[in-house]
């Protein structure tokens, strides 16, 4: 993960983060909670007046808006995060919206920092400079192949032979 620290004043601010894997994300589920003011560019419909007895599908349109979170989700089998709220700012105040957070995408979390917030996106940044490590375990004809993750290990595949 990349992190872009602004001034932080009574350990109150805005810090940018870049999510760069499967880790990354857990680590941003943990950091990110009820309360919190969320924004990220996400894909919203225009409104466009139909005037046509058959409308066509709406389209989408890429708007940063700004979230206060209501409910974060980590799905680590669809490698995204997802975060819903009430919009506060942009398009459609007052209305809900959920951000699919995912490997690349940038989000800014304005809150409250504990310092025990900031350990862990310390953390976080240490952790992917390092490559992934993998477990092989053998044992009478059984095998299973782990990828180690910060949240725990990942089954990757498992053989069995005669």
């Amino acid at each position: 993960m990349k992190a872009e620290q602004g001034e932080l004043q009574r350990s109150y601010g805005e810090i940018r983060l870049f999510p760069e894997s499967l880790d990354d994300l857990w680590h941003l589920s943990h950091l990110v909670g009820p309360g919190d003011l969320v924004f990220a560019t996400t894909l919203r419909t225009a409104e466009v007046p139909q005037d046509k007895v058959r409308p066509e599908k709406p389209e989408k349109r890429p708007v940063r808006l700004g979230i206060r979170v209501e409910k974060v989700e980590f799905h680590k089998t669809a490698n995204r995060l997802r975060i819903f709220g009430m919009i506060e700012q942009g398009l459609d105040t007052g209305a809900h919206h959920t951000l699919n957070i995912e490997p690349g995408y940038e989000i800014s979390v304005i809150r409250k920092w504990r310092p025990v917030d900031l350990e862990r996106i310390t953390r976080a940044v240490r952790a992917s400079l390092y490559d992934v490590v993998h477990i092989l375990t053998i044992e009478e004809g059984d095998a299973e192949l782990f990828r180690m993750r910060q949240f725990g290990p990942e089954g990757i595949l498992s053989i069995s032979g005669g």
